[in-house]
């Protein structure tokens, strides 16, 4: 892997890791209940990530639905536990928690980044249960096989992150991984509707793997029985915190409850190097590329056409960066570097050459 540098130094890596994992004092409740109304929306987490990273999303549907956030084993003060963390027992583990918690079927479960694998076996093995699914770049059954193969350098390197990791339950959510999915059952259609959101802007690190990233991507429209993926070109891996409408969005579609999602703004400002209000449903492709200049990427999608503006500047690379792997380990291994702060511009046109969608996002190397 061309742009991979070497993690497994010990002296610098070993206090970011116990740093990040440590647990928070005193412990809390092991899930969180919000809002009321029917279907119970139930909000997995990807690894290492506490509830929090799900905020946003449980602010806007807690409007209209009950809503569940809930930290497993290990995780943001819960006790840690020698248990099997295999997806059929964190997906059992669930259920139990739910009911525990006087919270009846069905459940529209979201899941992030290993969190939509475990939301996937739940909808597998419980689907009388289920009455949606919404996955946000969820990590495939085969996710590790194919990084062990597609970049092996890579593969060592997060062996070794996670042997440090103090948490056993988070070791084993790792190691076992794909243990149990043979029980689950891939050929038939889920009983539930699902939707598919997968993130488009990659760290400098994670683009070796992307190509790989994509074809497992692909897979999951069979796996999941979903008609088509939404592919957001303005996001990185932790959509839930980029792109929370598109979160919210999806839930209400299947949910047959649309409409009250946060009103999109009218007018964007974009521009890494020189401003421009963009009015959406009106500014085109002429008046952008006039001001703006050609754009640094271009990329097309169905009747759309991406334009990306990223700003100049020496680009300080992370050590690794992990979230295509299992979506997270990444905000474990910051390894004191600091990169320099810098935005790109990400501007969606339709058929028309007319601007549908913009966002200004900060870049992280």
């Amino acid at each position: 892997m061309k742009r991979f540098v070497p993690i497994l130094q010990l002296p610098v890596l070993l206090p970011v890791l116990l740093a990040a994992c440590a647990s928070p004092s005193p412990p809390r409740a092991a899930h969180q209940v919000r809002g009321s109304g029917a279907p119970t929306v139930v909000l997995a987490s990807g690894f290492a990530m506490p509830r929090e990273t799900w905020q946003a999303v449980a602010d806007d549907l807690s409007r209209d639905f009950t809503v569940v956030t809930l930290d497993r084993p290990g995780y943001a003060g819960q006790p840690d536990t020698d248990r099997p963390r295999d997806p059929c027992t964190i997906a059992a583990d669930t259920r139990e928690a739910l009911r525990a918690a006087g919270l009846s079927p069905p459940y529209l479960l979201v899941g992030h980044s290993i969190g939509g694998l475990y939301q996937y076996t739940f909808a597998r093995l419980y689907p009388n249960e289920v009455s949606g699914l919404v996955l946000l770049d969820p990590t495939h059954p085969r996710n590790w096989e194919t990084l062990q193969t597609a970049q092996p350098a890579l593969a060592t390197a997060l062996r070794g992150v996670i042997a440090l990791q103090p948490s056993q339950a988070q070791r084993n959510e790792f190691r076992q991984q794909t243990q149990c999915l043979e029980r689950v059952a891939t050929t038939a259609a889920l009983a539930a509707p699902a939707r598919l959101l997968f993130s488009r802007r990659y760290r400098d690190a994670e683009k070796d793997y992307a190509p790989a990233l994509q074809t497992l991507q692909t897979d999951w429209k069979a796996l999941a029985g979903a008609p088509s993926a939404q592919l957001l070109w303005d996001s990185g891996h932790h959509i839930q915190t980029e792109r929370p409408d598109a979160v919210g969005h999806a839930v209400r579609d299947l949910a047959g409850k649309p409409g009250r999602t946060t009103e999109a703004p009218k007018t964007v400002t974009v521009g890494p190097r020189s401003e421009l209000v963009l009015a959406i449903g009106s500014t085109r492709q002429p008046a952008v590329s006039a001001k703006l200049g050609p754009p640094d990427e271009t990329h097309r999608d169905g009747d759309r056409t991406i334009w990306v503006y990223r700003a100049p500047g020496v680009r300080v690379p992370m050590a690794v960066s992990l979230l295509p792997v299992i979506g997270d380990v990444a905000d474990l291994v910051e390894l004191g570097q600091t990169a320099v702060t810098r935005h790109e511009s990400i501007i969606e046109f339709d058929a028309q050459g007319v601007v549908r969608h913009a966002r200004h996002r900060p870049v992280e190397d």
